[in-house]
């Protein structure tokens, strides 16, 4: 039942990646979808390049990665804190890296209202969060005609919202803008 339900999960998203690309391209957009670790910086500018390439230079960054491994911080591994903490920071870092020579017009971060208000068991991810608000912050300042926003979302209930948090507390859908 599990590889069932992992293979399941996984053809779900392939099937919300094609409808969303073929919306997109319904309305005129020209759209690739290309699967990458962001944090691995030698991929992520092989796929820059190929987009580079067929459409021009990069003009905006929307860093959108994150994972949840929730626990008390005493339960916490090493481990576990890199993999959440990592995917958000060293993914933008390798971002920025692999953008640093393209003309950015706006560059946006999915952060969290973890990093300023915490969740149980979100240590690691309200820091790469407001790690995330805080390179928002230097950002703007160094590229003052790019957009440059960092967004601290609630939680939502198609992702984010499991059944333990549905239990702690109502969802509030809000969110901060930090940049």
């Amino acid at each position: 039942p599990k590889l069932i339900a992992s293979q399941l999960k996984d053809l779900l998203a392939q099937r919300e990646i094609r409808g969303t690309l073929s919306a997109l391209e319904g309305r005129g957009s020209a759209a690739r979808y290309l699967a990458i670790d962001v944090a691995d910086g030698a991929a992520l500018e092989q796929a820059l390049n190929s987009v580079r390439s067929e459409w021009g230079p990069i003009s905006a960054v929307i860093h959108g990665a994150g994972v949840i491994a929730d626990k008390r911080i005493a339960e916490k591994t090493e481990d576990s804190f890199n993999w959440v903490f990592d995917t958000k920071v060293q993914g933008l870092r390798a971002l920025l890296g692999a953008t640093a020579t393209d003309p950015l017009k706006a560059l946006i971060y999915f952060s969290s209202v973890a990093a300023r208000t915490g969740n149980l068991g979100q240590s690691d991810y309200a820091m790469a969060n407001e790690v995330l608000n805080v390179v928002a912050a230097a950002e703007a300042a160094r590229r003052p005609r790019a957009i440059v926003r960092s967004l601290g979302w609630g939680p939502w209930q198609s992702g984010m919202v499991t059944p333990e948090l549905r239990n702690q507390a109502k969802i509030v859908n809000y969110g901060l803008i930090y940049g």
